[in-house]
């Protein structure tokens, strides 16, 4: 009987430490696209594109913030833990990179790519059956944000003619 339930409570700490990696991973890439925005609205001439970014930059600023009161309010402790490093999620984009974008079609594909990544993330996310349902739902909802932005960056990019 006690090995059972040891190994029941191994089970759920294990499961909480998984789910603690994957937060961790969604919020560093969450406020990473939040500095991305920022910098590229700052540097951005096009008179479009740096409305546009400037919003973006408020919205992820909104979900750092909505998550981490979340994970308060949940009782969830990220873990700040490097091990088990293949449950990370892959960086949402490489400001740097963007940033040395001159054309702005490519700049505008990337920022559609790490859009698409960060949506990938969110469903990979939800599938959590562990995931409390306060964070389910911000979860959820941040995620029919960025997709409703992406949408917006689509059409944008399809009326320049600058999409492939």
């Amino acid at each position: 009987m006690w090995s059972s339930l040891l190994a029941t409570k191994k089970c759920t700490m294990m499961k909480q430490l998984e789910l603690s990696l994957f937060l961790d991973s969604f919020l560093e890439n969450s406020i990473q696209k939040e500095i991305g925005y920022l910098k590229m609205s700052e540097c951005v001439e096009n008179l479009y594109l740096k409305p546009v970014l400037k919003k973006k930059h408020l919205e992820s600023c909104q979900h750092s913030i909505d998550l981490k009161k979340c994970f308060l309010d949940s009782n969830i402790t990220p873990s700040k833990k490097t091990y088990g490093t293949e449950l990370k999620f892959d960086k949402w984009m490489n400001t740097n990179s963007i940033l040395k974008i001159t054309d702005k079609k490519r700049m505008l594909n990337e920022i559609i790519l790490a859009e698409e990544k960060c949506i990938a993330d969110y469903n990979l996310l939800l599938i959590n059956k562990d995931l409390p349902l306060s964070l389910r739902t911000i979860i959820n909802n941040q995620k029919k944000s960025v997709e409703k932005s992406l949408i917006e960056l689509r059409n944008y990019s399809l009326l320049e003619g600058i999409l492939f």
